[in-house]
């Protein structure tokens, strides 16, 4: 099990509210399941575990291959995936000065510890923004 995983199971799970914006709601209408208990088609209620685990890889995988080639036609060199849009989320709600509590959640942590983990490093000039309310 993993580390950041290991204090989850069954019984303890917490919800985590999204708040989306109209387009994001429009495309969800549109690819979402018609009945079942996943968002998507693509997962089935009498699948097990392991399939399941296997689905959504396979998907996250188709997923981070439309990115990048996205990212290629953007001409972004670096290597992008789903991975680097959760981090990314992360920092830019951190420079734009939201609490480290409310990424927290957003992320669906338990503790800020695990969230500093995700968070870039600030820019040199919010280090020195930051160490002159100091003085």
């Amino acid at each position: 099990m993993r580390s950041k995983t290991k204090r989850t199971n069954k019984k303890n799970q917490k919800s985590i509210i999204v708040y989306l914006e109209d387009q994001q709601q429009e495309i969800l209408n549109r690819w979402k399941a018609k009945s079942g208990p996943f968002l998507f088609e693509f997962l089935k209620s009498d699948l097990n575990a392991t399939k399941i685990k296997s689905t959504v890889s396979q998907i996250i995988q188709v997923t981070n291959k439309h990115i990048r080639d996205i990212g290629k036609k953007l001409e972004i060199w670096d290597d992008i995936a789903t991975y680097n849009a959760r981090h990314s989320f992360a920092t830019v709600l951190l420079r734009s000065e939201a609490p480290i509590a409310f990424i927290t959640k957003s992320l669906g942590h338990s503790n800020i510890q695990t969230t500093e983990t995700y968070l870039g490093s600030f820019e040199e000039e919010k280090v020195k923004e930051y160490l002159k309310a100091l003085r």
